[in-house]
């Protein structure tokens, strides 16, 4: 996710063109973070949301090793990412998780 691929609005985000919804935990959680980016790297040119110390240098986006490092040390896998998400999806549609 870059800053050229879509912005945010109060419930919905907008990625490659396509409008998601989004809660208030990840609205608020993603306005921290681009809080603390602003503050930590002010001067990058680097567009994209998630940045190392390697990557606000350059315009690159994180490496896969770095996502998944990350997120795994605050106990989180991708493959529950991106189980949430699918659910998410589903749930937004109107299915019924249950059937």
């Amino acid at each position: 996710m870059s800053w050229g691929c879509g912005g945010f609005s109060r419930d919905r985000i907008t990625l490659d063109g396509n409008i998601q919804p989004m809660g208030d935990l990840s609205r608020a959680a993603l306005r921290a973070w681009l809080t603390e980016r602003q503050t930590r790297w002010h001067r990058t040119l680097n567009r994209h949301v998630l940045l190392s110390r390697q990557t606000a240098n350059g315009t690159g986006p994180v490496s896969r090793y770095f996502l998944k490092r990350q997120l795994t040390l605050r106990g989180v896998s991708l493959d529950r990412v991106r189980a949430d998400r699918v659910l998410g999806e589903a749930l937004a549609s109107g299915a019924d998780p249950c059937t």
